[in-house]
């Protein structure tokens, strides 16, 4: 049942896309525009998504989970930044391909679908991800992908919105101080359209690409596998291992919702920061289109894997 609530939850992303594939084809906008929606994005909704997620009441069980989920997190990113760093001349990696295999849609994809699937009350772990995600993915991911430019610094780097959001956020949520109801609505209201506006931007870049070419491109399979089968494999090798998960129903449920993390396809900041440097944008999102798409079938698997051996 659980997988087959999250194959339909995936497929409705999907079909969100699909709107900026015809908006773009129906000339209602350019294919351009999308680098404005992309900055808003980036910038404007992913930090109140940030925020409002630790808008929560803290809790021995939320923090007992907080501090697993963290600790998962640091893990898992620690281990696939090795993991790439050490494969990359092997498998010829570029920037932008280690970002893509390191880097997940935790956020805009994982987010409504826990809240679909699992319920609310779960979401709280997924912001334990997104949190050491955002941190790396906005130091080491921008600094990956800066290298050899001018201009990539610390000082731009923590002067990003979104930096600023994770600390105000862990701020909020350790001090327990609750936002006003009504600006706690407005910032919420925003971070609802992280996942349709993200969806909307990437069929936006398919509408300006040769579909078929998509599937033909022999490359994207190999950093799919590496995203959606691979590295997830070995996240349930190791959970399995240590055993973690038959300590309480709790930290079981905390890891599942870790899994579904790390199983995301290729995060779609990874396709907007390419268009921040550059960086064969039309490949990276045929990655991710694909790295979608696979995703309907390796994320329910996924899930069955882990009920079964964990």
């Amino acid at each position: 049942m659980l997988s087959f609530l999250l194959m339909k939850k995936i497929i409705a992303m999907v079909f969100t896309a699909l709107f900026g594939y015809v908006i773009v084809k129906a000339k209602l906008l350019k294919p351009e525009d999308k680098n404005v929606l992309n900055v808003l994005s980036l910038y404007a909704i992913n930090p109140c998504v940030i925020i409002s997620s630790y808008q929560v009441e803290l809790t021995e069980d939320k923090m007992e989970g907080l501090v697993l989920t963290v600790a998962a997190a640091v893990v898992v990113h620690i281990a696939f930044i090795f993991l790439t760093f050490l494969s990359k001349k092997a498998l010829k990696l570029s920037n932008s391909e280690q970002m893509a295999v390191i880097y997940t849609n935790c956020g805009g994809l994982i987010i409504p679908m826990v809240g679909a699937v699992l319920g609310k009350e779960y979401i709280f772990y997924v912001c334990s991800y997104i949190v050491v995600q955002t941190v790396l993915f906005w130091t080491h991911g921008i600094m990956l992908m800066g290298e050899g430019q001018d201009g990539v610094s610390l000082k731009k780097i923590f002067a990003n919105p979104n930096m600023w959001a994770v600390i105000i956020g862990l701020l909020l949520f350790l001090g327990q101080v609750s936002l006003p109801e009504t600006l706690l609505d407005t910032i919420s209201g925003v971070g609802d359209m992280c996942g349709p506006m993200v969806m909307i931007i990437m069929g936006m870049i398919v509408a300006d690409m040769n579909l078929k070419e998509i599937f033909r491109t022999k490359r994207a399979y190999l950093i799919s596998f590496l995203r959606l089968i691979l590295l997830p494999l070995l996240f349930i090798l190791v959970v399995r291992m240590t055993g973690i998960t038959l300590y309480s129903e709790e930290i079981y449920a905390a890891m599942l919702v870790t899994l579904l993390a790390v199983s995301a396809p290729i995060a779609t900041g990874v396709v907007m920061v390419s268009l921040l440097y550059d960086a064969d944008v039309k490949y990276v999102s045929t990655v991710n289109i694909m790295s979608l798409v696979l995703c309907i079938v390796t994320m329910p698997l996924l899930v069955l894997v882990y009920q079964m051996v964990c």
